[in-house]
């Protein structure tokens, strides 16, 4: 006879994962298109908006903020100053950051929406804490949820303001109330743990990140047409590391000393699209088996996501900071290769961790919180909230670890 429990996981609708429709070039490629273009013929407007936001994204600032300061001069379009902003703060000099600020104003008095004017008032925020004006970068951000009261981006930072200033009931208080009128994006649960920790309410912080209940793992099958998954990653592995849009270190992630790709499946890979269907599977069949359940985390299940995913790479210095993933309800890692000197070896390198950061809690509750290690292996699956911190270590080795990382995203991200 069921328990009352695996009934409520029977009845549950199966649960759908969609893919992202696969770009046709890396934007490295797109990029070299863009310039080609450029010797041949004035660009539209939109191209060169399209080329300013390459040259953004491969994190070549200058001459992206060349191009957006001529197109601002031009005319009104949102979109400009708003980006402008961020390339500014990119070069993190004091005379770019007012410069932000100045990008972002004009952002916010060009916004046609709620949701931008929300934007650019968290881009405003942002530079405002940077150079120390935090009563004008509180109200910023605060008038920021007040427009988009889902803007991840302006929660995070007023909750780490006040972390920094000693106001840790209040940020531990307004993430409650958010939870409790159904905001259960990976920003407010990722507070929650960090404010239960820095009030030394340490078993309070491990239920609230749910790695007991929520952590799974699986090596996944070989697809068809392998006879075991080491052949398959054997030959992903050689697909990735061909990739035309790999790059080393990008500004703004966790990674350090990394290789990076940020569209891993193209419409011409060939091993890529046979990954995302495995995830696609395994994804769908563990969600659809979870049991319905109280906590806010389950709560924010939705009838389905998106799975979006990058690649890892890493040579013997490379490693991941502490960090969530803000976009995502489940994320993960699937470990296309990984030497067995990490496999079979016993301290930190090459590993996964979750825990607290110390930066933000402090040394003793990061010590008291623990740090879980998981030691990867080829083939293997994870999956995780996307709430949970997490961190990867330097292994040290003349070897590459290569991981495809991904979130699940819900519909209805804001």
């Amino acid at each position: 006879m069921h328990s009352a429990q695996q009934t409520m996981a029977d009845a549950a609708p199966t649960y759908r994962v969609e893919l992202e429709p696969p770009r046709m070039f890396s934007v490295k490629e797109e990029l070299a298109v863009n310039r080609a273009a450029v010797g041949r013929k004035p660009l539209s407007r939109e191209l060169r908006y399209r080329l300013a936001h390459n040259l953004f994204t491969l994190d070549q600032f200058d001459e992206s903020i060349d191009i957006l300061r001529a197109l601002d001069r031009e005319g009104d379009d949102f979109r400009i100053p708003h980006m402008l902003s961020a390339a500014l703060m990119a070069r993190e000099t004091l005379e770019d950051t007012q410069g932000a600020i100045r990008a972002a104003l004009r952002a916010v008095d060009l916004a046609n929406s709620e949701g931008e004017r929300s934007r650019a008032l968290a881009s405003l925020g942002k530079a405002q804490l940077r150079i120390e004006k935090l009563d004008a970068g509180r109200k910023s951000l605060s008038d920021a949820l007040k427009a988009n009261i889902h803007n991840k981006d302006a929660y995070k930072r007023l909750a780490m303001l006040d972390f920094a200033v000693g106001r840790t009931e209040a940020a531990l208080e307004f993430a409650n109330d958010l939870v409790g009128r159904g905001i259960t994006h990976a920003r407010v649960l990722g507070v929650l743990p960090l404010a239960y920790a820095k009030l030394g309410r340490i078993e309070q912080a491990r239920e609230a990140i749910g790695l007991d209940r929520h952590m799974h793992k699986a090596v996944l099958p070989p697809p068809p047409g392998w006879d075991s998954i080491e052949a398959f990653n054997r030959d992903l592995a050689q697909e990735l590391l061909a990739h035309p849009g790999i790059r080393y270190e990008r500004y703004g992630v966790a990674s350090a000393n990394s290789w990076r790709i940020d569209e891993p499946c193209l419409a011409r890979s060939k091993l890529m699209p046979l990954l995302q269907r495995l995830l696609q599977d395994a994804v769908g069949a563990h969600v659809s088996g979870l049991a319905a359940a109280t906590d806010p985390w389950m709560r924010g299940r939705r009838p389905s996501g998106v799975l979006h995913h990058w690649s890892v790479i890493t040579d013997g210095d490379g490693f991941e900071e502490w960090h969530v993933h803000q976009n995502g309800w489940l994320s993960g890692a699937y470990y296309v290769d990984v030497p067995d000197f990490i496999v079979d070896g016993e301290g930190p390198g090459g590993c996964i961790g979750f825990g607290l950061p110390e930066g933000i809690v402090g040394d003793g509750p990061h010590e008291a919180f623990g740090t879980r290690l998981y030691r990867p292996r080829s083939g293997l699956m994870m999956l995780f909230p996307s709430h949970a911190f997490h961190r990867t270590y330097a292994h040290r080795g003349d070897q590459r670890r290569i991981c495809v990382a991904f979130d699940i995203a819900p519909h209805d991200v804001h």
